[in-house]
């Protein structure tokens, strides 16, 4: 069964306090060839594609803070962010690179606010420091974490057939509520699922321990209601169709990590 949302964290010392001066922060990182960085055109009747829309060619994500660079940059969930300003999660930027070709070979697979390319991520951590003088450090505790694993009961998930060419990109997988049918997945991985769940249903850390490979679809029996949806009861979305899906959440204790944004500056023109 799901964990009820905001569990309190268990009580304990700092494990680390990593400087934004450290190895991470200043190892040489890969750049993009060419960025485009400006403020979102809020005009009336303006349209923007929010999210990430990857190409062998291009990263884009419209219409997206500080804030939410920085969550896919690190692979981290929003819950997980401290420190700032209010501008950081208030002001929304058009980001547009051009990736690097050659030899390199990319992961295209990403979800709306995730990216699995190491490189691309060690990228975009390249213009946060440039572009937004960004500076942080990591603490950790001890506190409540859940593990993904399977159940024991049968396996419903199905290996995704999803297409390439998708409007976020080739490799993207969705998660998602659909309004008269269910909750699903959509050629997500397992991690992805898991990045989810703790992001968006759980708030603390989620560890994938199902042992299964690539993307999967999945559409829940139960169906969805727009009262459902207006009211945010996500937990009781999620819990039966992760029962449906054969797996289980578990709970654990383990290192809950927070990202700290020590400094960082509104970005220059282009």
């Amino acid at each position: 069964m799901i964990a009820v949302i905001g569990l309190a964290l268990a009580a304990g010392p700092i494990a680390f306090a990593q400087s934004a001066a450290s190895a991470e922060a200043s190892a040489k990182l890969p750049e993009f060839e060419v960025v485009t960085l400006k403020p979102t055109d809020h005009t009336a009747g303006v349209m923007h594609l929010v999210g990430v829309q990857l190409t062998k060619d291009q990263l884009t994500m419209n219409a997206t803070t500080l804030k939410g660079l920085i969550c896919v940059a690190y692979a981290i969930p929003y819950w997980e962010l401290a420190g700032g300003e209010p501008w950081m999660d208030k002001e929304y930027y058009d980001f547009v690179a051009k990736l690097p070709q050659g030899e390199n070979s990319y992961n295209l697979r990403h979800g709306n606010y995730d990216i699995a390319d190491e490189h691309i991520r060690e990228m975009m951590q390249a213009m946060l420091a440039e572009r937004f003088q960004l500076k942080f450090h990591r603490e950790t505790k001890m506190g409540t974490i859940s593990v993904l694993e399977q159940s024991g009961k049968p396996l419903l998930l199905v290996q995704s057939q999803m297409q390439a060419g998708r409007p976020n990109g080739d490799g993207f997988g969705g998660v998602g509520a659909v309004e008269g049918k269910g909750v699903g997945i959509y050629n997500s991985s397992m991690p992805q699922f898991a990045h989810f769940l703790s992001g968006n249903i759980l708030h603390h850390p989620v560890i994938d321990k199902t042992g299964l490979i690539g993307g999967y679809d999945f559409q829940s029996k139960t169906i969805v209601t727009a009262e459902d949806i207006r009211s945010g009861n996500t937990t009781s979305m999620w819990a039966p169709a992760i029962r449906e899906m054969g797996l289980k959440l578990r709970e654990a204790t383990g290192p809950v990590e927070t990202f700290v944004i020590d400094h960082a500056e509104r970005p220059s023109a282009n």
